[in-house]
């Protein structure tokens, strides 16, 4: 089951990530072709090339969640404002790069520290007059 961590641009409810990222996709694409679209427009008869559009993108993005991780499909996304399309070579080129980065960092290890407890401390500076006449 898919969880529900994103909040919808147009609904400002939880959603999937596949509907989150996919209203974000046209919701980039309309503002490119200067269209303004109300809340909850696929379910307006009037904006169905709309809603055709955000069903395509829908699938996209499942076939991708396939193949690679959401924070990085996410993370894509957002960095690159050209981005409109979950079919776009450039966007899956530059997904594959991201997952080729993030498998290259090396998680460091916590290594404990292990103090001894059997070591004088180091005394600091030089001794004074009276410390050398209490020997």
């Amino acid at each position: 089951m898919a969880t529900t961590k994103y909040i919808s641009p147009s609904l400002n409810k939880k959603v999937t990530f596949t509907q989150y990222v996919a209203e974000l996709l046209v919701a980039r694409k309309a503002k490119r072709e200067n269209v303004s679209l109300p809340v909850r427009y696929w379910k307006n008869p009037n904006y169905i090339i709309w809603t055709k559009e955000l069903q395509k993108q829908a699938r996209g993005l499942s076939r991708l969640i396939k193949l690679y991780s959401e924070n990085i499909i996410l993370r894509s996304i957002l960095e690159n404002d050209w981005t409109y399309s979950a079919y776009s070579p450039k966007l899956i080129e530059y997904i594959r790069e991201e997952q080729r980065k993030e498998s290259l960092i090396i998680p460091i290890e916590h290594i404990p520290i292990i103090k001894s407890t059997n070591s004088i401390p180091n005394r600091f500076g030089k001794k004074s007059k009276r410390s050398k006449l209490d020997e």
